[in-house]
């Protein structure tokens, strides 16, 4: 192959300019169009022909015609420099051995690589804090207005520049903060996100994103108050309204949705599903938010009956959790410890536990966390020979999430309670617990509660060959 004479070499400047238009694809004709010259000329400035190079604001305002991407002038002169003989001849490394010089000139070009992409996603990562923060002051307006949610719509309508994606992002994590307490708050402020995320002013793929995101804070929500099919449901729009994979870099966590979804499948019993959903999530999760995963991999293993598999990934939340980490994965970690220990067996080492569960719940003041704590200190009085005293729990649980119309811990509640009923004598009470759980499961499509209700019943009335699985 032969090498255009080195006095031949056009400025770096005007080399610039035809490796900034080969990049783009653009012909030499629509180039010359956009610009505003006769392509003859374009040609000439890409040869070098003129006897002054081309100069540099010239060639910013003529390739700024073209839409490149931003900082392809400066890339494009870097990359003309680092690879033309005469450039790296006048360079300080020009008298250095030639093997070594080559390795020094890789490993300029890729910390370059490096330096570029570091300082624009830290400039990304800024903007989307400076987002954030201004979303917590708009949601300190609109936090005093739980009792008139329809006012935070009219401020939020009412006031320019509220309407944000970072919004969205906190409306959905306030939402899943409140399911812990109040499950109509959680599901009012997952409405309030879809409606934020359908009136936003964001480039066309943030808004997607957006929508997604506040879908699935709706799907969580309704997950938590027990309405499964209408959790699948805006699950099924969340994708139906995401953003094209490989777009933009986004501020939304893809981890944190597949962890959600997971949770609706655990619910449903789809433990494959749920199992894929979580793998998927340990790839996109940033060391934040691992914790919360493992915790989230413990519960699906409890459910599939692997209780040493569940304490295992305890602990590997336990090593994970650090001071970015929500508190409450704290207490649901110890509380998921004490259940996996009361399948092993460990009923002794679970009631040593619950002492420090309840503080920690008590001083959260959380409604739905008191309730479920309230309902393993149920089991721990059964499993510990305590029989009244889990009775006298176990029925105050199941009335409270039958009264919050929580029907799906309702009637898991109702399960636990038969169990204990059976154990004493009680069948006629074991019997109406069981065919109200029954009802539930059976309408939720729950087949593996549904069967242990049924084994509950008399036999004329159980399932056929009913198992427990």
């Amino acid at each position: 192959m032969k090498r255009t004479p080195k006095g031949l070499l056009s400025p770096t400047t005007n080399a610039a300019l035809k490796l900034i238009r080969d990049v783009l694809g653009l012909e030499q004709r629509d180039a010359a169009q956009l610009i505003g010259i006769p392509p003859g000329t374009l040609s000439d400035l890409e040869l070098g022909k003129p006897k002054d190079p081309l100069e540099r604001d010239r060639l910013e305002r003529m390739v700024e015609r073209w839409e490149p991407a931003p900082g392809s002038v400066e890339i494009a002169v870097g990359a003309v420099q680092s690879i033309r003989p005469d450039e790296l001849a006048a360079s300080p490394g020009a008298g250095l051995p030639t093997k070594l010089r080559l390795d020094l000139e890789h490993t300029a070009a890729a910390l370059g690589r490096e330096v570029r992409h570091d300082l624009l996603s830290a400039a990304q990562t800024l903007l989307w804090s400076v987002a954030r923060e201004q979303a917590a002051t708009v949601w300190a307006v609109l936090s005093p207005l739980s009792k008139l949610p329809a006012d935070r719509r009219l401020v939020i309508e009412g006031s320019p520049g509220y309407a944000t994606w970072a919004l969205v992002e906190r409306l959905a994590h306030e939402s899943e903060r409140a399911a812990a307490r109040d499950v109509e708050q959680a599901l009012a402020l997952a409405d309030l996100a879809v409606w934020t995320a359908d009136r936003l002013d964001e480039p066309v793929a943030l808004q997607a994103e957006s929508r997604e995101y506040a879908w699935v804070s709706l799907g969580n929500a309704r997950r938590v108050k027990g309405w499964l099919d209408e959790a699948d449901r805006a699950f099924d729009r969340a994708k139906e309204v995401a953003a094209p994979a490989g777009g933009m870099p986004s501020p939304f966590s893809r981890a944190r949705m597949l962890d959600r979804e997971a949770a609706l499948r655990r619910a449903r019993r789809d433990f494959a599903e749920a199992s894929r959903l979580l793998d998927q999530a340990f790839n996109f999760a940033h060391c934040s938010e691992l914790g919360k995963l493992w915790l989230s991999r413990a519960c699906l293993l409890q459910q599939r009956h692997d209780p040493a598999g569940a304490v295992e990934a305890l602990e590997k939340a336990h090593v994970s959790f650090d001071h970015r980490s929500d508190p409450r994965d704290r207490l649901a970690a110890l509380f998921n410890l004490a259940a996996n220990l009361l399948d092993l067996g460990r009923s002794a080492e679970a009631a040593l536990l619950m002492p420090q569960i309840r503080a920690f719940a008590e001083a959260r003041r959380y409604t739905l966390d008191m309730l479920r704590v309230q309902w393993l200190e149920g089991k721990v009085a059964a499993a510990t020979g305590r029989t009244s005293l889990a009775i006298a729990i176990l029925e105050g649980v199941w009335r409270d999430f039958a009264n919050l119309a929580i029907s799906y811990d309702a009637a898991l509640a109702a399960l636990d309670l038969a169990v204990v009923y059976l154990g004493t004598g009680r069948l006629a009470e074991t019997q109406i617990l069981a065919r109200q759980s029954v009802a539930v499961f059976r309408s939720l499509k729950i087949e593996r509660e549904e069967d242990q209700a049924c084994n509950l019943l008399e036999p004329r009335i159980a399932k056929e060959n009913p198992t427990s699985r």
